[in-house]
């Protein structure tokens, strides 16, 4: 990990220049690759490459924090995306790996845990789990769902403000506004889900009495308010 994380500075140093006064697609998503904490960065590659650690919708090949970064970015726009963030998209193929809960037996094994590798938390400082590591719900498609391997032959990207305060990011022009305030919140390939009601793992430790992941079932999951669940390998 020090490595990877060593490389990585060492490339955005080299790719870093002076902002200009009007950015295009391409370089208002470097920008925010060199905005965006290195560990957050790294933990959500993880989870988007084939592997033990991933969870979710995952490229069809392994890929690159420099590779997504030197992507051909453009605008992408979708009902999903509020106003307070920013989506673009690349020519990048994936595997689909989201699903409704509602799709799985009621009985069905799953795992509540840390989302993206641990390191997302609540950004917002005015949200009232401001700070809380956020939680997301897994569970094995193979042995739930069946052959699920949907195919997307691109990938969203989805930059917000770093401070996490719901602002505009863009003006009624459609130019995006103080491009030096985004980061990456996520990327995936495949379009973006609804946001839903935050569910962090604090809420999960008082649920079960206990801290850390959580294996349960979907009926439960589902009583917490989780509407989402993806793919990992096993539980």
């Amino acid at each position: 990990m020090k490595l990877i994380l060593e490389n990585w500075n060492k490339f955005v140093n080299e790719v870093e220049a002076e902002e200009p006064q009007e950015l295009d697609a391409a370089a208002i998503v470097k920008l925010a690759f060199q905005k965006t904490d290195p560990s957050y960065l790294q933990k959500t590659l993880e989870t988007r490459n084939s592997g033990t650690d991933a969870a979710g919708s995952t490229f069809a090949s392994p890929t690159t924090a420099e590779a997504l970064m030197s992507a051909e970015w453009q605008s992408y726009r979708h009902e999903n995306l509020h106003d307070n963030v920013i989506g673009f998209s690349a020519k990048i193929p994936g595997i689909l790996g989201i699903a409704k809960v509602s799709d799985l037996k009621s009985d069905a094994r799953v795992r509540i845990q840390p989302s993206h590798g641990g390191e997302n938390f609540v950004k917002n400082p005015k949200h009232p789990k401001a700070g809380q590591q956020v939680a997301e719900l897994v569970t094995s498609y193979k042995k739930n769902l069946g052959d699920r391997s949907d195919k997307v032959d691109f990938t969203a990207l989805i930059l917000g403000h770093k401070d996490g305060i719901h602002n505009k990011t863009v003006d009624e022009k459609g130019k995006v506004i103080d491009p030096s305030s985004l980061v990456i919140y996520t990327f995936h390939p495949g379009a973006p889900t609804p946001p839903l009601d935050l569910i962090t793992m604090p809420d999960v430790a008082k649920k079960f009495a206990k801290e850390g992941s959580a294996i349960t079932t979907a009926a439960v999951a589902k009583t917490m308010g989780f509407y989402f669940v993806k793919n990992v390998d096993d539980l």
